[in-house]
């Protein structure tokens, strides 16, 4: 069942409860779940911007904790909803569960629950690994469970107490290991060591140039880089809105079916995930677009490199505002960092999906980005801030200035422009309450002590002089009412009465992610919403940190201002040309030959060659660098504004077919390595565990990390030119696929092979329900020849047609293997099948139960009888007969019988097996001369039965349990049968070799059996116990004592006569001690 639909797991946290409890009662936390909602064995409903799936699966006590946790931070002034805490929930509630402050990741154990507050969901093993330090982008990671790679991010003292000696260590060492020369070391050519030594790892793993084939079949178009397309802002608005995220469920790609959206705030939901908190819903009319859409046709409609021109000293300098409202060191800082944007190479990086579309262009100066809220587009231009904290860098993560969209423009970039000069000043506001007193947020919650009967406004009125306002980018006088169901940090949400079409302000606390309830502040905005990790809220002025709403009287509160919008002229983004740029792809479905030894070159499929306005360290000069795909986000990043536009090629998309020679359909060592060997070891009380051979995992490990990859890029510095060339591994894709099919099918027929490159989309596709076909329409088969006393009905004899079509059917049923590779930095996806046609006959009938399925069985084999179609392929081993074989359970081994003498008479023989006993009886002539056998299902769970396969085939006994062991030994049993069902087919010698092998395997069995009965007598106790895998003892036995005289005998040279009676004395003396003992006792 989907995790929305697992119920919670019922666990006894009965000895928790009471310390739960006494925490609420001397805490005066109050007895309500405000975090999770839960009840006493009821469903778990995090907020809606959570993990609710992660939520479900916990048990009471942790839901429980959870919101403990919660209401203590509440009675701590603060809403951890929107802290970075990281809560350990595998704690008891009377010990230190949160983290020290915000921000401040606590130790992390393997076994902890870390619960991350403004996530609402937990830290996963990645993340885990990241904060102990371990290099994640380093390890080859594949199935590994989040358990699992929490066990392998350590503990505690993984990084707080080993990782810190060893870096002491390190630095202590550090003069004599910089000296320090291995035996044998030779400078590299260069002369220069550290280069050498320091250069970065992505750089120097692969630097030899691509080996790629069909590079003949590739042909050079214009590549468009720069050319914005002229597409109205209106309609990209619209169609921004329509596939714009509408919860947190649809991720980057998806579309939720039943959208609702408040009708006071604006935030939006799907219906399963709405509801907490409960806000004002209503049904989202409006038709949703496809996000992958809309992506495209807004990557046309953009430049891929802009230029900024016009912020001059002498547009700026007019700014400066007085001495008294704007220090002077700031003033130059700010002037310094934003006249470096002026002429600066922006280059595209990215598009984002989230509450509102997001595209972001990067240079070394600053971000430029655009933001396609439907209310209020715009350019956002910010400065790079410097790394060290202070003034200058606060201002500077404010954007430095912004052009608003002309919404009637027919190009993003028609719009006018305005500066966000520093302006460091306050101004004074009058905030009183007016309309009725509703409970606070804490009292809400249900905070005993001094939060009981707390009481808030429902509405604030906010009283500014207009002179003072003409600094803000909007007014801020009003009234605002509280919208205590809508979504803000401790329900503080305050909506600004709407005047005519003026943006929607609201008043709001807006906590800083890792600072104290002391540093949390109200702001204006026009925006509330949850911000993600570097986003930065558009303030129009902020409260002083120290107010909070509820005071019975007006007050007179200071609202910050850190800056004033400026309008400008002659600042503007210029589109750089680039008409030189080309672009080689094929134009036509590439002839791709496949052998053993295709998958050591790739395929090229995309070869682009573009100017560079400018140059970093990305692109090496000459050289070729093949990109570690896996390593490379940074550099994919940078390459981003040409990667964009290099869409897949339209010949690649189409499925290209071929056939595998059939002396290429082996195993490909290169690209399937054959895994290591299982030995089994006694792990004690007769139970095996397999273990991998040591030598054989090593190689294989290693060659599974060689393994020739799906796709390579390869990137170098030509000049004033840069060359991006993209290949694909068609052969070592198809290697895999064959792999996955059964080695014995590979001689079975033909093998084919197809293979494309399509869009990668993240969401699963929805499949289409399985609809279960009708013979209805089915002609009427004749009766069975001896069905003459009961013939059958016309609807069955219609299955009977269906099931006779099936039987003597020549269409192939073709088994087919996929394999497939994405390079998400392109947003490709490569495909290759793998294409087995196999001669499959039968089928299953799904009539309703009473329809007669027993009657129109019996009717296919009379019909059949003496008409059988030849096997569609010779199995090794296997003899074969024209008998129908039916699987029963024993108590319909009458019925059936029955039933065949009730509908054809004597006409059929049928060989009935309820034994093994019977099972031994029959010969191969039995089951050939049969038309019909019938088998009980238990004889094929019967201990017995497995013991004969064993000794037929000569192999060992099977275990008695299911397991791996069992499997492995089973396989050995079915290829034994396959020889002896060989030799006894050959006659003659043939019979005489099974013969032969048989009766060597059951002496093999008696003379282990006999080995490992001698071995036991000879071990001692301790030893025997060991093997037995039980505790040991200390005492030897008379076995082990006779052993150890025989063997001093022989070193003395006595004869057998001395040593019998050697033996008899130092028994008969043993003896006489044992009865001393007794006799002191």
């Amino acid at each position: 069942a989907p995790a929305s639909e697992r119920a919670r797991p019922r666990t006894d946290w009965g000895r928790c409860e009471s310390r739960h409890q006494r925490a609420r009662l001397e805490e005066a936390l109050g007895v309500k779940r405000p975090l999770t909602g839960w009840e006493e064995g009821g469903r778990c409903t995090l907020p809606d911007y959570a993990w609710n799936d992660w939520g479900r699966a916990q048990t009471d006590r942790v839901l429980d904790l959870m919101d403990i946790d919660y209401l203590r931070q509440a009675a701590l002034g603060q809403d951890p909803a929107y802290k970075t805490l990281v809560w350990n929930l595998s704690q008891n509630v009377d010990r230190t569960t949160g983290s020290v402050r915000p921000g401040i990741c606590p130790c992390l154990t393997p076994c902890m629950v870390p619960y991350v507050t403004n996530r609402g969901g937990p830290l996963v093993g990645l993340e885990a690994l990241s904060l102990q330090g371990i290099p994640v982008d380093d390890l080859l990671l594949t199935r590994e469970s989040e358990d699992q790679m929490a066990d392998l991010a350590g503990n505690a003292m993984t990084t707080t107490v080993v990782g810190t000696c060893i870096v002491s260590s390190l630095v202590l060492c550090s003069e004599f290991l910089l000296q320090y020369k291995p035996p044998g070391y030779k400078p590299p050519p260069s002369g220069n060591a550290a280069d050498a030594e320091l250069a970065p790892l992505e750089e120097v793993e692969r630097s030899t140039p691509l080996d790629l084939s069909c590079e003949d079949q590739l042909s050079a178009e214009p590549l468009v880089l720069t050319k914005a397309g002229a597409t109205p802002v209106a309609d990209l608005l619209s169609r921004a809105q329509r596939s714009a995220r509408k919860c947190v469920c649809e991720a980057r790609t998806g579309v939720a079916d039943a959208v609702q959206v408040c009708r006071d705030c604006g935030h939006t939901t799907c219906t399963k995930c709405g509801g907490r908190p409960e806000h004002n819903y209503a049904a989202l009319t409006d038709e949703r677009e496809s996000p992958r859409a809309f992506e495209a046709v807004l990557k046309a409609a953009l430049p891929m490199q802009v230029r900024m021109r016009g912020l001059t000293e002498a547009l700026l300098k007019p700014l400066q505002p007085p001495a008294d409202q704007c220090e002077s060191d700031l003033w130059q800082g700010w002037l310094e960092a934003v006249r470096g944007i002026d002429g600066a190479v922006f280059l595209f990086k990215r598009l984002n999906r989230a509450e509102v579309w997001t595209a972001t262009y990067t240079s070394a100066a600053g971000t430029l980005e655009l933001i396609l809220n439907q209310q209020s587009p715009e350019w956002h231009l910010t400065a790079a801030p410097p790394t060290q904290p202070g003034p200058l860098r606060t201002q500077l993560l404010q954007p430095c200035a912004r052009m608003r969209l002309d919404l009637r423009g027919k190009s993003l970039l028609d719009g006018r422009w305005q500066v966000y000069a520093p302006l460091h000043t306050t101004l004074k506001a009058t905030i009183a309450g007016q309309g009725e007193r509703v409970d606070s947020w804490e009292a809400k919650l249900g905070l005993q002590g001094d939060f009981a009967g707390t009481r808030r406004w429902s509405e604030l009125r906010v009283t500014c002089d207009a002179r003072a306002e003409e600094l803000l980018d909007s007014g801020i006088s009003g009234v605002y009412r509280l919208l205590d169901r809508c979504a803000t940090a401790m329900g503080a949400l305050h909506k600004k009465e709407a005047e005519g079409d003026a943006l929607p302000m609201y008043l709001f606390l807006d906590p800083t992610r890792s600072g104290g309830s002391t540093e949390d502040y109200f702001v204006f905005s026009h925006n509330h919403r949850r911000l993600a990790f570097g986003e930065i809220r558009g303030e129009v002025a902020r409260l002083e940190n120290a107010w909070r709403p509820g005071g019975d009287k007006p007050q007179a509160v200071t609202c910050r201002i850190t800056g004033r919008w400026c309008p400008v002229q002659d600042l503007g983004i210029a589109i750089l040309p680039a008409d030189e740029a080309t672009v080689a792809v094929p134009k036509s479905p590439l002839r791709v030959p496949l052998t053993l030894d295709a998958c050591a070159s790739a395929v090229a499929v995309l070869k682009a060659e573009f100017p560079l306005a400018t140059v970093d360290r990305v692109w090496p000069e000459g050289a070729w660098r093949q990109l570690n795909l896996t390593r490379s986000k940074a550099t994919f990043e940078a390459l981003a504004w040409v990667t964009q536009r290099l869409g897949i090629p339209e010949p690649l998309k189409t499925w290209v077919s071929g056939e595998i020679p059939a002396e290429h359909t082996g195993r490909c060592e290169r690209c399937a390595p054959s895994p290591p060997s299982l030995l089994w070891v006694n792990a004690g009380k007769g139970k095996l565990e397999p273990r991998e051979d040591s030598k054989q995992a090593g190689a294989y490990e290693q060659a599974l990390k060689h393994r020739p990859q799906p796709f390579a890029v390869a990137i170098r510095r030509d000049g004033a030119k840069g060359q991006v060339h993209v290949a694909l591994n068609v052969a070592s894709l198809v290697h895999s696929a064959l792999f996955a099919v059964p080695r014995e099918l590979h001689g079975a027929g033909r093998v084919r092979f197809s293979w494309r490159v399509t869009d990668h989309a993240e969401h699963a596709q929805d499949l289409p329900v399985l609809q279960l076909t009708s013979n209805r329409c089915d002609p009427q088969s004749a009766q069975p020849p001896h069905f003459k006393k009961y013939p059958l009905r016309p609807e069955q004899q219609r299955s009977l047609w269906w099931m006779l079509q099936q039987e003597g059917s020549a269409e192939p049923f073709v088994q087919e293997e996929v394999m497939e590779a994405v390079l998400p930095q392109l947003g490709w996806r490569a495909e290759a099948r793998v294409e087995l046609p196999r001669l499959v006959r039968g089928g299953i009938v799904a009539d309703q139960v009473g329809y007669g399925k027993t009657a129109i069985t019996l009717g296919l084999i009379d019909a059949k009888r003496g008409k059988a179609d030849p096997s569609p392929c010779r199995a090794r081993g296997r003899i074969p007969t024209a008998a129908t074989l039916i699987l029963a359970p024993p108590h319909l081994m009458r019925q059936w019988p029955s039933e065949v003498a009730k509908f054809t008479g004597k006409h059929l023989k049928v060989v009935t097996i309820k034994t093994v006993a019977d099972l031994n009886r029959l010969t191969v002539r039995d089951v050939q001369d049969a038309d019909v056998v019938m088998l009980a299902t238990t004889v094929l769970r019967s201990d017995l039965y497995f013991r004969r396969l064993a000794a037929l085939s000569g192999a060992e006994d099977l275990p008695g349990k299911q397991g791996r062991y069992f499997d492995t030994v089973y396989k050995r049993v079915l290829d034994g049968l396959a020889d002896r069902g060989e030799q006894i087919q050959a006659g003659g010698d043939g019979v005489r070799a099974a013969h032969a092998a048989v009766q060597e395997a059951a002496e093999r069995k008696v003379e282990a059996v006999r080995s490992a009965m001698e071995m036991q007598d000879q071990l001692g106790n301790t030893a025997k116990r060991l093997a037995m895998g039980k505790k040991a003892t200390y005492r030897t036995d008379e076995a082990y004592n006779a052993m150890r005289a025989e063997k001093a005998a022989q070193k003395a040279g006595k004869t057998g006569d001395d040593e019998a009676e050697d033996k008899k004395k130092a028994n008969a003396k043993g003896k006489g001690k044992g009865k001393g003992k007794g006799k002191g006792k």
